[in-house]
């Protein structure tokens, strides 16, 4: 699934990531910047507009997490799991079947 070209005015979907092993995403097009937040941890942004794209941590060597709000058709990657659920804001209500 295509990350999709970044507007000015893109707001990020907040923390809502996506994982998928390191080599199943390709970036194509534009451009991705990275900064060490925390030991072990490296974030990336679009260098045009700043926007969150991915966090990519030592607790999971093999995948990266991408922000859910950078891919075009975000509306079919569905969920298979949730973590930090106890962290959820309380007007989040998740439905397990």
């Amino acid at each position: 699934m295509p990350l999709r070209q970044l507007p000015q005015t893109f707001r990020r979907a907040g923390e809502l990531f996506v994982g998928f092993e390191n080599d199943a995403v390709t970036v194509t097009e534009g451009a991705i910047t990275t900064f060490k937040s925390s030991p072990g941890t490296t974030r990336s942004f679009c260098v045009r507009c700043g926007s969150t794209l991915t966090c990519a941590t030592v607790h999971f060597p093999i995948e990266t997490h991408y922000c859910v709000g950078a891919f075009d058709r975000a509306e079919e990657l569905k969920p298979g799991k949730h973590v930090f659920a106890n962290e959820q804001l309380s007007w989040l209500h998740l439905k397990d079947n």
